[in-house]
Protein backbone atom coordinates (compact mmCIF):
# COMPACT_ATOMS: atom_id res chain seq x y z
CA UNK A 1 0.00 0.00 0.00
CA UNK A 2 1.37 3.01 -1.14
CA UNK A 3 2.37 5.75 1.62
CA UNK A 4 0.54 9.08 1.88
CA UNK A 5 3.38 11.98 2.31
CA UNK A 6 2.67 15.39 3.31
CA UNK A 7 4.11 18.38 1.56
CA UNK A 8 8.40 18.42 2.08
CA UNK A 9 10.05 20.36 4.40
CA UNK A 10 11.04 22.52 1.87
CA UNK A 11 8.21 22.98 0.60
CA UNK A 12 6.63 23.73 4.19
CA UNK A 13 9.56 26.20 4.76
CA UNK A 14 8.38 28.10 1.40
CA UNK A 15 5.37 28.14 2.69
CA UNK A 16 5.89 29.60 5.77
CA UNK A 17 7.58 32.49 4.30
CA UNK A 18 4.86 33.11 1.58
CA UNK A 19 2.82 33.28 4.36
CA UNK A 20 4.88 36.16 6.26
CA UNK A 21 5.27 37.82 3.64
CA UNK A 22 1.70 37.98 2.69
CA UNK A 23 0.79 38.62 6.00
CA UNK A 24 3.25 41.71 6.70
CA UNK A 25 2.10 42.92 3.23
CA UNK A 26 -1.39 42.77 4.59
CA UNK A 27 -0.80 44.54 7.68
CA UNK A 28 1.55 47.36 6.42
CA UNK A 29 0.73 48.52 2.75
CA UNK A 30 -3.13 47.51 2.14
CA UNK A 31 -4.98 50.84 3.94
CA UNK A 32 -8.62 49.63 1.88
CA UNK A 33 -9.58 46.70 4.83
CA UNK A 34 -12.72 47.53 6.69
CA UNK A 35 -12.07 44.51 9.13
CA UNK A 36 -9.15 42.16 10.15
CA UNK A 37 -7.60 40.30 7.32
CA UNK A 38 -5.50 37.08 7.35
CA UNK A 39 -3.59 34.90 5.73
CA UNK A 40 -5.12 31.64 6.85
CA UNK A 41 -3.37 29.20 4.57
CA UNK A 42 -0.65 28.72 1.69
CA UNK A 43 0.05 25.71 -0.47
CA UNK A 44 2.68 25.39 -2.82
CA UNK A 45 2.87 23.23 -5.39
CA UNK A 46 5.29 20.08 -5.51
CA UNK A 47 7.42 22.02 -8.45
CA UNK A 48 7.40 25.27 -6.08
CA UNK A 49 6.11 27.11 -9.38
CA UNK A 50 2.59 27.91 -7.60
CA UNK A 51 1.37 29.42 -4.34
CA UNK A 52 -2.58 29.49 -3.16
CA UNK A 53 -2.73 32.08 -0.48
CA UNK A 54 -5.94 31.45 1.49
CA UNK A 55 -7.24 34.79 2.91
CA UNK A 56 -9.65 34.94 5.59
CA UNK A 57 -11.42 37.88 6.98
CA UNK A 58 -12.79 37.97 10.82
CA UNK A 59 -16.05 39.91 9.73
CA UNK A 60 -17.26 36.25 7.25
CA UNK A 61 -17.14 35.19 3.29
CA UNK A 62 -18.42 38.21 2.24
CA UNK A 63 -15.86 40.45 3.54
CA UNK A 64 -13.33 37.95 2.57
CA UNK A 65 -14.41 38.00 -0.85
CA UNK A 66 -13.89 41.60 -0.89
CA UNK A 67 -10.59 41.22 0.75
CA UNK A 68 -9.33 39.02 -2.04
CA UNK A 69 -10.54 41.80 -4.28
CA UNK A 70 -8.71 44.07 -3.01
CA UNK A 71 -5.38 42.01 -2.62
CA UNK A 72 -5.90 40.77 -6.29
CA UNK A 73 -5.13 44.25 -7.15
CA UNK A 74 -1.92 44.43 -5.20
CA UNK A 75 -0.70 40.59 -6.46
CA UNK A 76 1.90 42.31 -8.45
CA UNK A 77 3.62 44.25 -5.56
CA UNK A 78 3.40 40.92 -3.71
CA UNK A 79 5.18 38.78 -6.05
CA UNK A 80 7.94 41.40 -6.38
CA UNK A 81 7.93 41.25 -2.87
CA UNK A 82 8.52 37.39 -2.66
CA UNK A 83 10.96 37.39 -5.68
CA UNK A 84 13.13 39.81 -3.53
CA UNK A 85 12.77 38.04 -0.43
CA UNK A 86 12.63 34.40 -1.44
CA UNK A 87 15.56 33.27 -2.76
CA UNK A 88 14.93 30.26 -5.52
CA UNK A 89 15.42 29.25 -8.96
CA UNK A 90 11.74 30.09 -9.62
CA UNK A 91 9.85 32.39 -7.81
CA UNK A 92 6.32 30.66 -6.71
CA UNK A 93 3.51 32.46 -8.75
CA UNK A 94 0.36 33.51 -6.08
CA UNK A 95 -3.07 32.96 -6.40
CA UNK A 96 -5.04 34.59 -3.79
CA UNK A 97 -8.48 33.00 -2.88
CA UNK A 98 -10.94 33.14 -0.30
CA UNK A 99 -10.71 30.87 2.67
CA UNK A 100 -14.45 29.48 2.61
CA UNK A 101 -13.47 26.83 5.21
CA UNK A 102 -12.01 28.55 7.61
CA UNK A 103 -15.68 28.94 10.10
CA UNK A 104 -16.43 25.51 9.82
CA UNK A 105 -13.07 24.86 10.54
CA UNK A 106 -13.78 26.46 13.39
CA UNK A 107 -16.56 25.70 14.30
CA UNK A 108 -15.61 21.86 14.39
CA UNK A 109 -12.37 23.10 16.83
CA UNK A 110 -15.27 24.89 19.32
CA UNK A 111 -17.38 21.84 19.14
CA UNK A 112 -13.94 19.62 20.21
CA UNK A 113 -13.20 21.91 22.63
CA UNK A 114 -16.52 21.79 23.96
CA UNK A 115 -16.61 18.16 24.36
CA UNK A 116 -13.56 18.15 26.09
CA UNK A 117 -14.46 20.52 28.41
CA UNK A 118 -17.50 18.06 28.75
CA UNK A 119 -15.44 15.35 29.39
CA UNK A 120 -13.04 16.81 32.19
CA UNK A 121 -15.88 17.79 34.18
CA UNK A 122 -17.35 14.58 33.88
CA UNK A 123 -14.13 12.74 35.18
CA UNK A 124 -13.91 15.47 38.30
CA UNK A 125 -17.59 14.37 39.15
Amino acid sequence: MAEVKGPSIRIQRVEKEIREIVSQFVVTEVPEFETIVSVSRVIVSRDLRKAKVLIHALEGIEDTRKAVKILKSYAPAIQKIIANQIRMRYCPRIELYADENYEEVMRVHSLIEELQREREQGMQS
